[in-house]
């Protein structure tokens, strides 16, 4: 079955989040400013439209076939949260 336009945007997304964790776990002292910046970039850029799809359309369709107490419904909440939490913390940071 071929994902639907709109959730292969958000897959694409996520990837492009990958790879920006990356940089920020690979970046050497030289370059961390501008990969920090280049995260918060994305992040305001990016973010907002993406979690607000995904809490306000995808997770309550998956919970009405799956239960709000889903563990992958709760996890994702959890992760969406740690990460607001990581980049205010990157934010308040150097620079």
């Amino acid at each position: 079955m071929q994902r639907s336009s709109q959730l292969a945007v958000l897959s694409r997304e996520h990837h492009v989040a990958l790879e920006i964790a990356l940089r920020l776990q690979r970046a050497d002292e030289a370059h961390t400013e501008t990969v920090r910046q280049a995260t918060l970039d994305f992040w305001s850029s990016e973010r907002i439209e993406h979690f607000r799809l995904e809490e306000e359309v995808v997770l309550p369709a998956l919970a009405k076939h799956a239960g709000a107490d889903d563990p992958d419904i709760q996890r994702i909440l959890a992760e969406h949260a740690d990460l607001r939490r990581r980049i205010a913390e990157l934010d308040r940071s150097c620079g």
